[in-house]
């Protein structure tokens, strides 16, 4: 790995892309009625290309919580995450995961706590049996037919999969209309042109 790709002591700390390219004045959070809690892998934490953090950024009912850390440390952090007088769901488009369309949103009414398995793909597919607090909890997917993937950072695991923050401003488009959706969507597309750049080794200034 090259110098710039490994240095974290010229990233911005909020959006985690170099200084010339900060798009901190585009992450402007807005309010829903949905939780967001995102269960993410400790090893995306300080990564330029991950979205789960952008998604928080973006969105005032949302918190992080880690895993894989120390031993014992996920039980702890997980404790206190469900929250009383919430439906919790559990994003993760399993086989056997419901969809969710106007009809499910009838019969299964909010608040909705959203919980989000952000890391590989392979993290997030095992995470709802590794930990026992998430056994129980309905699994739930969005409908098929939508947009491919704007995210351009990595290499997704099928050509109809999403990144984390693709997948929680279209589960909110769905409970909550497009405007919140538009406005994740927007910032990623900002996230990945700047992220680009800095990997492109441009030496210009942001104008």
């Amino acid at each position: 790995m090259s110098k710039r790709r490994s240095s974290t002591s010229d990233r911005c700390k909020r959006c985690q892309v170099n200084y010339r390219f900060c798009f901190c004045e585009y992450l402007l959070p807005m309010s829903s009625s949905v939780r967001i809690s995102i269960i993410m892998h400790a090893r995306e934490a300080n990564l330029s290309n991950n979205t789960a953090r952008l998604a928080h950024l973006l969105l005032s009912n949302s918190e992080i919580r880690l895993r894989g850390e120390q031993k014992g440390s996920n039980e702890l952090a997980l404790s206190s995450l469900m929250l009383p007088g919430y439906r919790q769901l559990f994003l993760f488009p399993y086989q056997d995961a419901e969809e969710v369309n106007a009809n499910f949103l009838q019969k299964n009414p909010g608040p909705y706590q959203i919980i989000v398995p952000d890391g590989s793909w392979r993290q997030a597919f095992k995470m709802k049996k590794r930990e026992e607090i998430f056994r129980s909890l309905p699994a739930v997917k969005l409908p098929p037919g939508g947009a491919l993937s704007a995210y351009r950072l990595r290499t997704e695991p099928y050509p109809e999969a999403v990144c984390t923050l693709e997948a929680i401003a279209r589960m909110l488009g769905i409970i909550e209309g497009q405007t919140i959706q538009k406005h994740l969507e927007k910032a990623l597309d900002i996230m990945v042109a700047r992220v680009l750049l800095a990997r492109s080794g441009d030496q210009r200034p942001w104008q």
